[in-house]
């Protein structure tokens, strides 16, 4: 059985689109740019916040970058949970694999403060670390933050599975050689997660629990 279990957060533990969806169009509207529909956030949203401002500006607003991405934080940091909730069954989840001895923990692109604030609410004792995007850590899809991680908690990803919604999470657990599952209730298709190689792909908490205790 692996004895670590990470999990992406935006799309695979929390729906935090809403939220994200609302700073966006909070920091377009307040630059006087044009706003998008949750659907095209949705489809902007998995490389870190930067990378979300850049898609989010037209291609010739690139030197409001900085400013917007300013708007962006200062919106969101205040407004961070005013439609994210958890998705059905991720509590439960976590809780039946601690209870089987698997340590859980966080990887995502979000900004590590955002992203540890959002799991202490959410999921309060449940995971044994959290890690976000910070300087000096390359974002998924590298696996450099999955192999810090797992060095952190004292295990190689060999005995580990990453979780996500994305390709990111695919190809960073397979660059890093833990076990990859793909989540089909997030910000992605099914055919994404499929076509980067996910070992197993999960309809709902449940099925994902009873996959990382197989494995």
């Amino acid at each position: 059985m692996i004895k670590c279990a990470v999990f992406d957060l935006d799309g695979t533990i929390l729906n935090t689109l809403g939220d994200l969806h609302a700073a966006v169009n909070y920091a377009m509207r307040t630059l006087g740019k044009p706003e998008h529909t949750r659907e095209q956030v949705c489809r902007m949203i998995g490389d870190g916040v930067a990378k979300l401002i850049e898609r989010a500006l037209p291609e010739d607003c690139v030197n409001l970058s900085a400013q917007a991405l300013g708007i962006f934080k200062s919106y969101y940091e205040s407004h961070i949970c005013v439609h994210t909730r958890p998705y059905g069954g991720i509590k439960e989840m976590l809780e039946s694999l601690r209870s089987k001895g698997v340590r859980c923990a966080v990887l995502t692109n979000k900004h590590e403060q955002a992203a540890r604030m959002l799991a202490e609410k959410f999921f309060p004792g449940l995971f044994d670390a959290v890690h976000g995007g910070r300087a000096g850590v390359q974002l998924k899809p590298s696996p450099e933050g999955l192999v810090l991680l797992c060095k952190e908690l004292g295990f190689t990803p060999e005995n580990c599975a990453m979780a996500g919604d994305s390709a990111n999470d695919i190809l960073t657990a397979k660059a890093a050689g833990a076990h990859a599952a793909g989540v089909s209730w997030g910000f992605r298709e099914k055919d994404e997660l499929s076509a980067s190689g996910a070992d197993f792909i999960a309809d709902s908490a449940k099925e994902l629990t009873s996959y990382l205790l197989s494995i």
